[in-house]
């Protein structure tokens, strides 16, 4: 990821946070931090807008910007993420909530 972030390990030495922007806070898990360095070194990560509401974004070459939680899931295009705590910059898997708009149910 570009530049240099200073990651904390949560105790369990399997969850990452680092700041994002000057008030917010992201936690993922550690293997899906390492899944998204090998996507470049050229991503940046930025705060963006989805529903009117914050969420972490990340930019790769050559992409459009990603909102990460459906990166991490692979949301199709009829699926959206939701958050089961409401915080959309916790993007630990157990958080993350795959939802089918088409069914009105969880994917």
């Amino acid at each position: 990821m570009r530049g240099s972030r200073e990651l904390h390990y949560f105790p369990d030495s399997q969850t990452v946070a680092f700041r994002l922007g000057l008030l917010s806070c992201c936690a993922l898990d550690l293997r899906d931090w390492q899944r998204l360095e090998t996507l470049g070194e050229s991503a940046t990560w930025t705060v963006g807008r989805s529903g009117g509401r914050p969420v972490p974004m990340v930019d790769l070459p050559g992409h459009r910007p990603a909102i990460v939680a459906r990166l991490l899931l692979g949301a199709g295009r009829w699926q959206q993420v939701r958050y089961r705590n409401g915080d959309a910059f916790d993007l630990r898997r157990g958080n993350l909530i795959l939802f089918d708009r088409s069914t009105g149910r969880a994917a």
